[in-house]
């Protein structure tokens, strides 16, 4: 398997392309476009009731310019941790960030690419499948303007705290790996309803006094699972953690189901728009899972 990374570099032209950097498993080359690639990705298929997955191969083309391409080479039927060539990729990109000031540009390519015809699919998160819902473009319309008139009257500072906290909520939503997602998210809740303060605490109050006033402030955190919310994420930032490897927690997905509820209520909220019933079914119907 080749898990490759692809970053632009701040440099004049090469004269050719150079190997940097190799050992058995890593390989880092300087190499200058325009190049192509190919990744696997999978498709969704869904018709009438039925659902299946299928493999495809994606053409990936980058310009005129000079690149950095590490690549993590691994055999093709040895499955390794999803994070193994990540974080091997990010100890080179580290390394280089600090002895190279200013070298590295914008990363243009990230994941999995087809070598000697191999097709191999390793997603950094799991795949989701949806039912798919029928647009009506006039109500789409309709509950789009009304949303923006929403947002249009708020004030600066709501405003500023609206636009951020979407703005890391969608990141999460675009994010496939998991611990991505969870760190994206909680961070929305950082912009709001902490505003800099305790994150629980700010969830708690809001909630009590926006959503649900005859519900125990002790109740919320419990239900909501609060508490495992912001030490799972201690033990991200602080105990390394990088990804959730199958067989997945149990403690993870439910902290995860949580929270990724508790954003759009919190960010519905400061719009004054109606929360939603995201949140109903642990804090009123005492589901545990």
């Amino acid at each position: 398997m080749n898990y490759t990374k692809i970053i632009r570099l701040n440099t004049l032209p090469f004269a050719e392309n150079v190997r940097v950097y190799s050992t058995d498993r890593l390989v880092v080359t300087a190499m200058a476009g325009p190049m192509d690639l190919l990744t696997p990705v999978m498709r969704v298929q869904q018709a009438e009731g039925a659902v299946s997955l299928t493999s495809a191969v994606d053409s990936w083309s980058f310009g005129q310019g000079n690149y950095l391409v590490i690549s993590h080479i691994q055999p093709a039927m040895w499955p390794p941790k999803r994070s193994e060539p990540m974080l091997a990729i990010a100890e080179v990109v580290g390394a280089v960030a600090l002895e190279n000031p200013g070298l590295l540009g914008e990363t243009v390519f990230e994941g999995v690419v087809v070598v000697n015809h191999q097709v191999i699919h390793q997603p950094n998160g799991p795949v989701r499948l949806a039912t798919p819902t029928q647009l009506n473009p006039e109500a789409f319309s309709a509950t789009l303007r009304r949303a923006l008139d929403d947002v249009g009257r708020l004030g600066l500072e709501d405003l500023e705290r609206f636009r951020l906290a979407s703005r890391w909520y969608v990141r999460g939503l675009e994010a496939l790996n998991p611990v991505d997602k969870f760190l994206h998210w909680y961070i929305a809740l950082e912009v709001y309803p902490a505003m800099g303060g305790d994150v629980v605490k700010s969830i708690q109050d809001l909630l009590r006094e926006k959503v649900y006033p005859g519900v125990d402030k002790g109740k919320l955190k419990e239900r909501l699972q609060l508490g495992t919310i912001c030490n799972l994420r201690g033990d991200i930032v602080h105990k390394g953690l990088a990804i959730v490897d199958l067989p997945s927690s149990p403690r993870f997905d439910q902290a995860m189901q949580r929270l990724e509820a508790l954003v759009p209520v919190c960010i519905r909220l400061i719009t004054g728009l109606p929360p939603g019933t995201d949140l109903d079914r642990w804090v009123l119907g005492g589901e545990q899972g």
